[in-house]
């Protein structure tokens, strides 16, 4: 039996994701409120007794975060100190075990033309049979499945990247922001370089495979 959703953390290591912690402190001066914006874009989680009003630590129940706000149940009088420590990233694990799914059914198994049988014949007691299969995953396309996903995550930030590229050029005054396209796309050589050793290597298993360059 294999679970792909301890695949999450790897990915997340390659795409330079891993959660960072930070402490963020405000001072509600101007009028009482019921929301906090946190210092960093992002998905933040905060720890148990992470979110304190006046030194008082609120119980997880008395708030919701939405992203980098965090909406308090109740109002914060004006003049209450409000500090957060809390934890980003860029994308929450649903999201990584989403792409891992998605390049298992869209990219890898139509390369070697085989169901892996995720869900199939899986006991009702666990909650997410999608994501378990009863057949043996070797090392090696447990790898292709994670490559797979940054490859994935990659090529979309290479095209929002270079979609937002700016060429301005006025008398001896240049602006260009294509320079931020290329430096996400040199990371991506990388992984497709290892993506192809891997395939190479699960060729041994007489699966046809496909190149990316």
């Amino acid at each position: 039996m294999f679970d792909y959703t301890v695949l999450v953390d790897e990915v997340r290591r390659l795409i330079n994701d891993e959660p960072e912690k930070h402490i963020d402190t405000q001072e509600s001066t101007m009028r009482s409120t019921y929301y906090f914006i946190l210092t960093n874009e992002g998905y933040a989680t905060i720890p148990d007794g992470g979110c304190t009003v006046n030194g008082v630590v609120l119980n997880s129940s008395e708030y919701t975060i939405d992203k980098n706000i965090v909406r308090f149940n109740n109002l914060i009088p004006t003049g209450s100190e409000i500090v957060i420590n809390y934890s980003i990233v860029q994308y929450t694990d649903d999201m990584l075990i989403d792409y891992i799914g998605d390049a298992i059914h869209t990219l890898v198994e139509p390369i070697f033309h085989v169901d892996f049988e995720f869900g199939v014949n899986i006991p009702a007691e666990y909650s997410h049979p999608e994501t378990i299969t009863l057949k043996d995953i070797s090392r090696d396309i447990r790898a292709l499945f994670v490559y797979g996903a940054v490859i994935e995550i990659l090529g979309i930030q290479i095209i929002g990247a270079s979609g937002d590229a700016i060429y301005i050029k006025d008398g001896d005054t240049i602006i260009d922001t294509a320079s931020s396209s290329r430096e996400v796309a040199r990371g991506y050589q990388p992984i497709i370089d290892r993506w192809n050793y891997l395939l190479k290597t699960v060729q041994i298993n007489n699966f046809e495979g496909a190149y990316l360059y």
